[in-house]
């Protein structure tokens, strides 16, 4: 499903059916707004989908809106974008011919959604290195290289490490950069990266959950030289941990790091789920430029946000310009007998934005009883894009 909100948190009744749009094509993995509006959607099932900007779908895309990329095994889609040549650039991971493990794919179509054959191999890309790489994220760079990060594992008994690889613009290794376009970064404890962004200097951000230091996940960022070395500048020996915000260690999947935003001034914004049991909650951190956590921000660099007796998940975030924070997530009970769209949003220095909902939520029953936001977009018009 999908959501357009104007800026006081009512429904946009321009988009989709009173600002709803339903999808259950797919079970998406990414989405991305282009210049002129349009939505794209990749996820699950090698799927790319399009709409326009009123949320009706794009018939002019692929075939009505969909375009089903040709792998003979099914791959997951963790990042989508718009180039600036209007070419679109998705990529995630796929199963391994033997299905032993999962490899990294990249896939490049033009803006009419045809698989763009001058790409890598008949327009995709595969890069196997013989065990688990899981692509989450995706940005690319000004001058048109590819960087995406995600976990590397080559065992059940093995701790999660981090990568991050660099791509030229047509879809080769960048050998410049880490060892052969790649950079492993081994942690003490199972980590996450779930989320990477350029800095305007060309630093590379990582971001995820660190855990379980003293038994409990932490928000991590870690920052890289544009060759790749780790940043040593940058929080202790490149990572920057948020501190505890108390949450449940048992599942790291269900705790943790889920979003990043860069401010304009290079303070960091972290974002994602907290505790304590039974329910858990929205938690934001923010790191200053250097790593250390910002004290001007929240309590000591960090935001909890609940309500009583209900389940509030954070899982996108976004920036609006006069530095106001939208956090967009999930609104539940504990049983989850409902899943409702949700969203806070807070003022620069991490308290709620009053002005905005009710004392800064908005919850949307209207969306349906098992519906939540897995991210937040900006429109130019200030318009907020939860999907």
């Amino acid at each position: 499903n999908s959501l357009l909100f104007a800026q006081a948190g009512s429904l946009d009744p321009s988009f989709g059916n009173n600002g709803i749009v339903y999808n259950d094509d797919f079970d998406p993995g990414d989405y991305s707004l282009q210049p002129d509006g349009k939505i794209l959607v990749a996820g699950y099932a090698n799927f790319i989908e399009r709409y326009n900007d009123d949320g009706s779908k794009d018939f002019s895309f692929g075939n009505n809106g969909t375009v089903i990329i040709p792998v003979l095994r099914q791959a997951t889609f963790t990042g989508i974008k718009t180039l600036n040549d209007g070419k679109i650039l998705a990529s995630g991971s796929i199963q391994s011919d033997d299905y032993t493990h999962f490899n990294i794919i990249l896939v490049q179509c033009f803006a009419d959604g045809r698989v763009d054959s001058s790409f890598g191999e008949n327009g995709i890309v595969f890069t196997d290195y013989g065990v688990n790489f899981y692509n989450r994220s995706m940005t690319i760079q000004t001058d048109g290289k590819i960087v995406i990060t995600g976990e590397r594992r080559a065992n059940v008994n093995d701790l999660k490490k981090t990568f991050v690889i660099r791509y030229n613009g047509d879809g080769t290794l960048d050998n410049t950069f880490g060892s052969e376009g790649i950079v492993i970064t081994n942690y003490k404890r199972e980590v996450t990266s779930l989320k990477i962004v350029i800095q305007p200097d060309g630093k590379i951000l990582t971001s995820g959950t660190y855990g379980y230091l003293n038994d409990l996940p932490f928000f991590m960022a870690t920052r890289y030289m544009a060759d790749g070395q780790i940043d040593e500048s940058f929080g202790e020996n490149g990572i920057a941990l948020s501190g505890s915000f108390g949450v449940n260690p048992q599942n790291i999947w269900n705790t943790g790091m889920r979003d990043m935003v860069l401010q304009s001034d290079n303070k960091i914004i972290v974002s994602g789920i907290t505790g304590p049991e039974p329910l858990i909650n929205t938690g934001l951190c923010r790191f200053n430029a250097d790593g250390s956590l910002d004290m001007s921000f929240g309590i000591e660099g960090k935001v909890i946000t609940s309500v009583e007796n209900f389940q509030t998940p954070t899982y996108g975030i976004a920036l609006q310009p006069d530095g106001k924070i939208i956090a967009g997530g999930e609104y539940s009970t504990k049983s989850q007998s409902y899943i409702y769209f949700s969203m806070f949003r807070y003022q620069s220095n991490g308290m709620l934005d009053s002005s905005f909902g009710e004392n800064g939520r908005v919850t949307t029953p209207e969306a349906g009883k098992y519906a939540g936001a897995e991210k937040v977009i900006l429109q130019s018009d200030q318009k907020i894009l939860l999907l």
